[in-house]
């Protein structure tokens, strides 16, 4: 591609304006004095008339100073947005033409990732074996592999020692011979976060929990223990049925200083039950 290159002919530091001269310490000596008179102002009933008068003035001394300004600002500026102007289109020109390279690199450089990754995922494939289906190649595979600073046989090489590690440290888990919830959630444990350490603190977290498991039933147990047993209904029965069938037996009794309520309540018994009786008061009537 032939040079190119923007070439500004204009000497900038001679022809663009480098300061502007202005009357600033004379205006700066005249506001202030100006204003001297608006300083620590109090407004009453008396003065509002005038204060808004002298409000109005300061605000036509604000504009005429900010127009002022403003022109020279566009002043300052028109050299300036005329280039602007023919310069923008040139830029337009040159990103149309970035963004239509640039959009193919990125899809030229997606599709080498992809098969990149096609050609690591059936190296897995071929090496994982008996743990196929229990230890996904999403969880071995790391993105960093697709860059193409690391070669094929280096990522390749890596997984193969990933896949080697997972295989020993399953084997162990398995070799514990614990119960088969233990060893599931285990197994589990380490496919997600392959770490032989998180599948022991999962371990010890459930044997914590059946330990408090088994405590809890303990107790149950005897607090059931602890309880009296209640009489079958059959026994009950057998009771119901010795009180209806036991034979009347006489009972002699003597009763003294008894109350008239204390009368009664013995006369209602006797009544209740149909009972036979002999004997009356002593010294009394009814």
């Amino acid at each position: 591609m032939a040079v190119m290159e923007l070439v500004v002919k204009t000497d900038l530091e001679k022809e663009v304006i480098r300061s502007i001269d202005w009357n600033f310490k004379e205006l700066e000596k005249q506001v202030s004095a100006g204003l001297e008179k608006y300083k620590g102002r109090v407004v009453t009933p008396e003065t509002i008339k005038d204060d808004k008068k002298d409000v109005a003035a300061l605000r036509k001394l604000r504009t005429a100073i900010e127009d002022k300004r403003k022109e020279v600002k566009s002043a300052c500026l028109r050299p300036y947005d005329d280039f602007e102007a023919k310069e923008k289109p040139i830029i337009a020109l040159i990103d149309e033409c970035i963004d239509n390279i640039s959009e193919q690199t990125k899809a030229f450089e997606a599709a080498e990732k992809e098969e990149k990754r096609t050609a690591i995922e059936e190296f897995y494939k071929q090496n994982i074996k008996s743990l196929y289906g229990l230890v996904p190649f999403e969880t071995l595979f790391e993105e960093r592999w697709l860059n193409k600073s690391v070669l094929i046989t280096t990522a390749t090489g890596e997984l193969y020692s990933k896949i080697e590690k997972a295989n020993g440290e399953i084997l162990t888990i398995r070799g514990m011979k614990l119960a088969p919830e233990c060893e599931t959630r285990m197994l589990d444990t380490y496919v997600r976060t392959l770490s032989i350490g998180a599948a022991l603190e999962e371990k010890a977290r459930f044997e914590e929990q059946q330990a408090k498991l088994e405590e809890l039933k303990k107790n149950q147990q005897a607090a059931i223990k602890a309880e009296p047993e209640a009489q079958p209904v059959h026994v009950q029965e057998e009771l119901v049925k010795e009180q209806e069938t036991e034979q009347p037996r006489d009972l002699w009794l003597k009763i003294r200083g008894t109350t008239k309520a204390c009368r009664q309540e013995i006369n209602a018994i006797i009544k209740k039950y149909g009972l036979e009786y002999e004997g009356g008061l002593i010294n009394g009537d009814s």
